[in-house]
């Protein structure tokens, strides 16, 4: 599938012709080591940085849930009352290096 949707690609844009992928892969599952998703806070970044994502297939139903969320931590700094998120806190993964 990967080869394909290069060969197709190739013709309509110019930068395929000439640069390698860094990776190939179809269908990518955003996922975490532990397969759970990472909603929360990200100290590493100060103040205001967040993170919901690691769903994999999972995402499109739950999606609901975390964006309510998403959006009482974002305007409370709590969770709603429907989701306990610290299962999902970030910090179960140890420090965040950021990359510029």
């Amino acid at each position: 599938a990967c080869g394909q949707n290069s060969d197709e690609g190739t013709p309509t844009s110019p930068a395929l012709q000439t640069e390698n992928p860094m990776i190939q892969q179809s269908c990518y599952l955003p996922s975490t080591p532990d397969g759970v998703p990472a909603i929360g806070a990200i100290p590493e970044c100060g103040t205001g940085c967040f993170i919901a994502a690691g769903h994999g297939c999972w995402g499109i139903l739950l999606g609901p849930a975390t964006g309510e969320s998403m959006a009482e931590l974002l305007m409370t700094g709590a969770g709603t009352e429907h989701v306990n998120l610290s299962p999902f806190r970030p910090s179960r993964f140890g420090s965040f290096k950021l990359v510029p």
